[in-house]
């Protein structure tokens, strides 16, 4: 489900502030249209 590797890499990455979520790596900007 796109919409929860989204939420899953927004939450990881604003919760630590030395690395971004590596569930952002499975995304890509037209899954978000």
């Amino acid at each position: 489900n796109v919409r929860m590797v989204y939420q899953t890499c927004a939450f990881e990455t604003a919760w630590s502030d030395e690395y971004a979520s590596p569930w952002c790596d499975l995304l890509v900007p037209e899954e978000f249209k």
